[in-house]
């Protein structure tokens, strides 16, 4: 008995008729799908940049969003300072990029954007406690950031560094750049807060 089989471009056509609806329709809602997510999708996703975008206070001697402030800015959390376990406001400063330290066992000296002045002792880093001048302004005018500062790195809420001149602000103390210690709020809840620490 003789079997007649259709060629196989015929069946391609069968198949392509077959599927020319549902093609269709799907061609027809396609151009929408998209423009909806134009339409919300870049709302959704700048939100989601700057949700969590940190206040600083020392750009420009009032809060606002680091974001909006007028100089290089990097704010370091006390999360994260209690995250690496640091101990002094040198120790904390070695994270931030841009910034480099050098301690000699004795002092710890910080250089802005590949400057700084040996034996300078940070005259011309202004250091600030919640907004008020830390800086030696009787001898040298040195700032101590090292072991020597006496701050408590448990009781800091962030670290505000900003790099750059900022003498219009503060005066010729803030020409290499400006850090701000904020300590934390008093809050009065119930609970205990211990911490360990090994000498060296």
């Amino acid at each position: 008995m003789l079997q007649i089989r259709p060629p196989a471009a015929s069946l391609v056509a069968v198949a392509l008729i077959s599927l020319a609806p549902s093609l269709i329709a799907s061609a027809a809602a396609a151009p929408q799908q998209p423009q909806q997510q134009r339409s919300t999708g870049g709302a959704l996703s700048e939100s989601l940049v700057f949700e969590d975008v940190p206040e600083v206070f020392s750009a420009s001697r009032y809060l606002q969003p680091a974001s909006e402030a007028p100089a290089s800015v990097t704010v370091l959390s006390g999360d994260t300072l209690r995250g690496h376990g640091v101990r002094t406001v040198g120790e904390a400063l070695r994270l931030v990029p841009g910034l480099f330290m050098h301690y000699d066992r004795i002092y710890e000296f910080a250089g802005f954007r590949g400057f700084a002045l040996p034996g300078d002792f940070n005259t011309r880093i202004l250091v600030l406690l919640d907004g008020h001048t830390l800086n030696n302004s009787v001898v040298t005018g040195g700032s101590n950031i090292g072991t020597d500062l006496g701050i408590d790195m448990s009781e800091v809420e962030r670290i505000e560094v900003i790099k750059g001149p900022a003498s219009s602000l503060y005066g010729g103390n803030a020409f290499l750049g400006t850090i701000n210690i904020v300590t934390r709020r008093p809050v009065v809840k119930p609970g205990v807060e211990g911490r360990l620490q090994r000498r060296r």
